[in-house]
């Protein structure tokens, strides 16, 4: 087992190490489901550790020197090493292969062997004695995983169909559709990063005397599914007509301080473009803000709704 079995952990971590794998088990669904695979993930992970270390352990208000990123992360040197001269080229710099099914959708593109002269992709045969076919295509992409499963995960993705003669063709040009994608990643920018800092800020030694406000309200629903799909719509109609409250004082707060009334809207639902064309300002101006969401336990959800 690894360090999450509870014999290895200390017995103070467990409460927080339980925590942790709750939030990513939640943070995992989306990720799958926009074809973000684990290895991409973990050198993400490596990435923020030695980010994170390199700012905040540092001396003197220093960048963090090697040995001791490699101390407090349990990181190797030679590994720090590499991401930070990563870091410095290229930020969002990824060496993990994307997961296979993306990489099929790639090959199947730009393989000439697969596709035309103009890129348009040929129609293929599963499996063939000679020439191109699916489960060639699929043994370049896949690694370890058989032409069957490629086929059905792409098929269930809606990026494969097949013709009436049986023959393969490729639907769409990407495994996960872009725009969940970006609705994906402004949702954790915008809400679940800004939530983690409060969390962060209100964690440290030296902010106990100046905590910033953060609750978790919440009510126990009645046992019929219908009664709390009700009670769920009239809390999420609530939260809209508090959010439209919270906007226009915050716009109040912005118009009394920003010079020559220049102020930022402050209303944006995340994956929207005014949420994108704010994101892309942000290193240039601090901002105060706050974040509401409703919050409906899974019994709750739609149970004839596939999450993925």
């Amino acid at each position: 087992m690894t360090g999450i079995d509870a014999k290895g952990a200390a017995g103070t971590k467990r409460p927080l190490l339980g925590a942790i794998l709750r939030l990513l088990t939640t943070l995992a669904r989306p990720l799958i489901r926009c074809g973000v695979g684990f290895q991409e993930f973990s050198e993400l992970a490596a990435a923020a550790y030695v980010k994170a270390a390199t700012e905040d352990y540092g001396i003197r208000k220093r960048p963090a020197n090697i040995s001791r990123v490699a101390a407090v992360t349990g990181i190797s040197r030679k590994a720090v090493k590499k991401i930070r001269s990563s870091l410095k080229e290229e930020p969002l710099l990824v060496e993990a292969s994307p997961i296979a099914p993306t990489r099929l959708v790639s090959l199947w593109l730009s393989d000439p062997d697969y596709c035309e002269v103009r890129g348009v992709p040929l129609e293929l045969p599963f499996d063939s004695d000679a020439g191109p076919s699916f489960s060639r295509l699929a043994r370049l992409a896949g690694g370890d995983l058989s032409p069957s499963t490629l086929r059905r995960e792409l098929m269930r993705a809606g990026c494969v169909g097949e013709t009436n003669d049986g023959r393969l063709r490729l639907e769409k040009h990407f495994f996960s559709r872009p725009d969940l994608d970006e609705r994906l990643a402004n949702g954790l920018e915008l809400g679940t990063r800004k939530h983690v800092e409060t969390v962060d800020f209100n964690t440290r030694p030296a902010s106990q005397d100046s905590l910033r406000y953060e609750r978790f309200h919440y009510v126990f629903l009645p046992d019929t599914h219908a009664d709390g799909q009700k009670l769920t719509k009239l809390m999420n109609t609530y939260l809209e007509q508090t959010g439209v409250s919270v906007a226009a004082f915050l716009d109040a707060l912005s118009q009394s301080t920003a010079p020559n009334g220049d102020r930022p809207s402050t209303d944006h639902p995340p994956g929207s473009r005014a949420t994108a064309a704010r994101k892309s300002t942000e290193s240039e101006r601090p901002m105060l803000g706050v974040g509401i969401y409703l919050y409906v336990d899974s019994a709750l959800q739609n149970v004839d709704q596939p999450r993925c």
